[in-house]
């Protein structure tokens, strides 16, 4: 997955902001409706756009914060130490952190499994430009009322049929 992806998922899980397109532009819009460029949010890779979404986990209930400082340490624990069973001391956790690990362990403490949309293959097609681009044009028909209620399977051919038919 690529960092993109990451701040993608970031935007949307954790500070609730929605990915919309406008012509050949993404941006972001937020509860308040106000709105910026996709391009210019990068938690990933810069701290202080990592550090609004510190803020916004700050603003949150006890047991998130709580479990954010437990998944930070395990973000910046080694490996080896972390299989050993152990972790860094939360106090010690601030100076070891990257707008990555920042990103990393507020998508885990959200509960989004962010090691199986990394490594399983299976999902890659989700995660590329194009697919993206559709499910934003799906979330803004959905949004405008452009959707049809739940069919059984006949009704869905027959629906499709009559489509087909009025080309």
């Amino acid at each position: 997955m690529n960092l993109r992806a990451i701040d993608r998922l970031v935007a949307e899980k954790v500070m609730g902001w929605k990915l919309v397109t406008y012509g050949t532009d993404k941006y972001l819009k937020r509860e308040n409706g106000s709105a910026f460029k996709f391009e210019k949010w990068s938690p990933t890779n810069n701290i202080t756009d990592a550090w609004k979404v510190v803020n916004k986990i700050k603003e949150s209930r006890f047991s998130i914060r709580k479990r954010f400082i437990t998944e930070l340490q395990k973000e910046v624990t080694p490996k080896k130490t972390r299989d050993e069973g152990m972790l860094v001391d939360a106090g010690w956790v601030i100076f070891l952190l990257t707008p990555k690990a920042i990103c990393l362990a507020a998508l885990r403490t959200y509960g989004i499994d962010i090691d199986d949309i990394i490594n399983n293959s299976d999902q890659k097609w989700f995660w590329t430009d194009e697919w993206q681009k559709e499910e934003c044009e799906v979330e803004e028909q959905i949004k405008n009322g452009n959707i049809t209620k739940s069919m059984s399977i006949e009704e869905a051919l027959k629906h499709l049929n009559y489509l087909k038919g009025r080309e």
